[in-house]
């Protein structure tokens, strides 16, 4: 095209770094070769880039509004030439509208930014405060709790009020900060206020009548405002409202409706910057359970009185009888049946109050196992089949249920048995010593039966473990089997694993059989000891059903007990894989909380192994990305790319290196704070089984407009309002009710409706036809974002700002599509394999 200017006579204009193009009123240029860059400039040398240029396209002066006016200029890549032309109407136009756009998204970025920086000001201040009131509590006399919640706002008071009833003791200088990060992130304030009191946020509906009944504590919003206002914890039998500076009146009828029917519960967690032990998850669960435990405690002791004072009664009766009358024998029996009703009732009220604090515990701590399963960092995951997880999580459940049974059952029961063998030494020492050896015989066999019982315990669910594995990951492939023809071969590897986990369970269950039969003849074994023992002694008939009585209630104490310990026993390996999941170190949140992202990321010198004994997946990476910028990562597969992306993520830490956002070490951060800031679509991405809105929305509670509008920017929203239920369209598991392309663009629309300042995308856009990827890429290109993305399809990598190109963990080539495309080496042969 040069040449054909310089025939034309045109005299061309040859750019180069140090020299710019003045496009003032009246200027008019058409490129001849190479790129020009256009940028707005304003008082103080500020930069603002408009558009490129390429060969053809014309460049035209134009009069920007302001006092005083940006102007703009242009500057040329190496080797651009550009020659004076006519004035355009069309090209001056254009120009003028792209610089209005460009101008005022930066106004909007600097906004923003502003903002942002009075937010972080503020923060700024209330830290200093904080650190003012901390100093100030050491003061003898006053504690810091104390202290600092004299100054709590209502709402903040009212959530360290209701973590302190269900157990938790907050720290009012975490709860301050928590409105003070809410201010500036926008995050909703009561999930940051539980989880700065260490607890999470459950929402339950309520009944008419919730008001009548016992419950947990409540935080409860007026039916006519927003908000949190106050909470409801039950006491003296009625639930009553607590408010700052309140006399804690009780809810009746009325108050009732003037509370809105949706409250929300706070329910602990365990400690999530430190790894858990067994005994923290015991404690968890058995917060709030003090009266009930207490309850126990007392029937217990009523439990084994019961037990020394039923056999000494019979006993003694039994002597005396021949000298008493028919009324007095049937006064005697209404008395041991009254014994026997009080026992009975006793027990009944003791195993109802177990029941209660194994199903509070319960709810407690499979929310505790939860929030700790998400919590592990990405590494534990990788490195655990599903099937793995899902019998680590229910691990936890199961001890969570089982160590209570076995802590508190065994004692309750143990308690019986020394309660009626103290019945039987008030009676006859030698009955007494034969009732012991007797229930040390049963228990030694028994134990022993146990012991085997629980070795295979252990082995079953490992088995099951990996049987489960294999049919989980059968099923998952089953059309890949089909196609594949390797059916009978997958039916053959499920039927391997299948077996052996049967062999181990039928053994284990033949073992239970026999503990069973054998528990059958030990009643009818101890009263022939005892008999003979009476016989030996010359012990009396009522020494006799003294102790016949006493081993009644101990043999069936004793089996209960042993069964216990057997639970427990069996529950060993069970626990092991609970050690799995509380052991493991939580993902660090003591990072500081960032506000708001500007968009800005940085990764210097990155290398990253998978294992100490295997080659870096990087080495030595450098990457820079502006805020704002749009940045293409392309190579060969396995280079790193998508390992790169994680790693920016949090996903995954470097070896060395440093990863920063806004020039801010992502290792110094909280984590959770920054990927709320960030959308991402991997290509492990998937829809989930429910609707589209579902999808997008993704828990966040997102309004119907916002869900339309995330689906608008990701170039989705008319495919979906063409479907008969458009946003209650279902998806089922693996989104195969729709197309790939929907697929990937409401995915997209997931990551964009959290408003994220920075955009990751790892082969996003991948079955998108020519015409959809253009939309998606012009809406993205409206909404000003940061934007890191993986992709090998030319029409992606030429719209990105900036190319870099990985090849076996390494930086070949970086620069904008046009400049790689220049110069000889890996990018240009890239570009051509697939022009071919």
């Amino acid at each position: 095209m040069s040449g054909d200017a310089a025939a034309a006579g045109v005299e061309l204009r040859r750019l180069d770094a140090t020299e710019t193009l003045d496009l003032g009123p009246g200027a008019a240029y058409r490129v001849v070769d190479g790129t020009v860059l256009v940028f707005a400039v304003s008082a103080g040398a500020r930069r603002v880039r408009v558009l490129d240029a390429g060969p053809g396209e014309l460049l035209a002066g134009v009069e920007l509004p302001g006092d005083p006016a940006p102007h703009l200029i242009g500057v040329g890549l190496p080797g651009t030439t550009v020659a004076p032309t006519a004035p355009d109407p069309a090209a001056l136009e254009r120009m003028a509208a792209d610089a209005d756009a460009a101008l005022r998204a930066d106004e909007e970025r600097a906004a923003d930014a502003s903002e942002a920086l009075g937010l972080g000001t503020r923060y700024d201040e209330r830290v200093i405060d904080d650190a003012l009131l901390g100093l100030a509590s050491v003061v003898p006399g006053r504690k810091p709790d104390a202290l600092a919640s004299a100054n709590l706002p209502d709402d903040v008071a009212v959530v360290d009020h209701l973590a302190r009833q269900i157990g938790l003791r907050p720290n009012p200088l975490r709860l301050r900060r928590a409105i003070t990060d809410t201010e500036v992130s926008g995050r909703d304030p009561v999930t940051a206020l539980a989880a700065a009191a260490g607890a999470a946020v459950r929402r339950v509906a309520l009944t008419p009548d919730w008001w009548r009944r016992e419950g947990p504590p409540l935080m409860l919003h007026r039916g006519d405002a927003e908000g949190l206002h106050a909470a409801a914890v039950w006491r003296r039998g009625a639930y009553r409202i607590w408010q700052a500076g309140d006399d804690h009146p009780a809810i009746d009828a009325d108050s009732a409706e003037d509370w809105s029917r949706e409250a929300i519960l706070l329910e602990p967690l365990l400690d999530p910057n430190a790894p858990a032990r067994l005994r923290d998850l015991l404690r968890l669960g058995m917060r709030g359970s003090t009266h009930s435990l207490w309850l126990v405690g007392a029937l217990t002791a009523a439990v084994a009185l019961l037990a020394a004072v039923i056999p000494i009664v019979a006993g003694t009766l039994t002597s005396t009888v021949a000298l008493q009358t028919r009324s007095t024998l049937l006064v005697v029996g209404v008395a041991l049946v009254a014994f026997a009703a009080g026992d009975m009732a006793l027990r009944a009220v003791r195993s109802f109050a177990l029941l209660r604090i194994r199903g509070r515990g319960t709810a407690v701590t499979a929310t505790a196992v939860w929030d700790r399963l998400l919590r592990l960092p990405m590494t534990w995951h990788d490195k655990r089949t599903v099937a793995d997880r899902v019998a680590d999580a229910n691990s936890i459940d199961t001890a969570s249920m089982t160590l209570p049974d076995v802590i508190i059952t065994s004692l309750l029961d143990i308690s019986a048995v020394v309660g009626a063998v103290f019945g039987v030494m008030t009676a006859s020492w030698p009955l007494a010593l034969a009732l012991l050896a007797f229930l040390a015989v049963r228990a030694s066999v028994d134990m022993a039966v146990i012991r085997r019982v629980a070795r295979l315990t252990a082995r079953t669910l490992d088995a099951q473990t990996d049987s489960q594995g294999v049919t989980l990951g059968l099923l998952t492939g089953v059309n890949r089997l089909r196609v594949s023809g390797a059916t009978g071969r997958a039916f053959a590897l499920w039927a391997r694993t299948q077996a052996r986990a049967t062999e181990v369970l039928v053994r284990q269950r033949r073992l239970t059989v026999l503990q069973q039969a054998t528990g059958a003849m030990w009643p009818s074994v101890g009263l022939a000891v005892l008999l003979a023992v009476t016989a030996l002694s010359g012990a009396s008939v009522g020494q006799l059903v003294t102790a016949q009585t006493a081993l009644t209630t101990a043999t069936a104490a004793t089996a209960a007990a042993l069964a216990a310990v057997g639970a427990g026993l069996s529950s060993r390996a069970i626990l092991e894989r609970a050690r799995n999941v509380l052991q493991a170190e939580p993902e660090s949140g003591t990072g500081q909380e960032v506000a708001a992202l500007a968009g800005g990321l940085d990764l210097r010198d990155i290398v990253f192994r998978y294992r100490d004994d295997l080659p870096p997946v990087l080495q030595g990476v450098n990457l820079s990305v502006p805020a704002g910028a749009h940045v293409a990562v392309v190579g060969p597969s396995g280079c790193g790319k998508s390992t790169l992306l994680r790693i920016v993520l949090g996903l995954a830490d470097p070896e060395s290196g440093i990863v920063s956002f806004d020039g801010r070490d992502l290792s110094a951060l909280d984590r959770s704070s920054v990927r709320r800031q960030i959308g991402s679509v991997m290509q492990s991405s998937a829809l989930m089984p429910g609707t589209i809105r579902d999808n997008v929305d993704l828990g966040r509670g997102l309004t119907p407009a916002e869900v339309w509008q995330a689906l608008e920017d990701a170039a989705v929203a008319p495919d979906v309002r063409a479907m008969p239920m458009g946003l209650n369209s279902l998806v089922v598991e693996g989104g195969s009710t729709i197309s790939g392309g929907q697929r990937q663009r409401i995915l997209l629309a997931r990551a964009l409706a959290g408003r994220p300042r920075i955009l990751i995308l790892d082969e996003a856009t991948s079955a998108l036809d020519n015409v959809s990827q253009a939309a998606v890429v012009a809406s993205l290109d409206r909404l000003q974002i940061t934007r890191l993305v993986v992709a090998h399809r030319l029409s992606t990598i030429e719209q990105a700002d900036h190319v870099v190109m990985l090849s076996d963990g390494v930086v070949v080539a970086a620069g904008t599509f046009d400049e790689l495309l220049e110069q000889p080496g890996p990018f240009r042969e890239l570009v051509q394999r697939q022009r071919i």
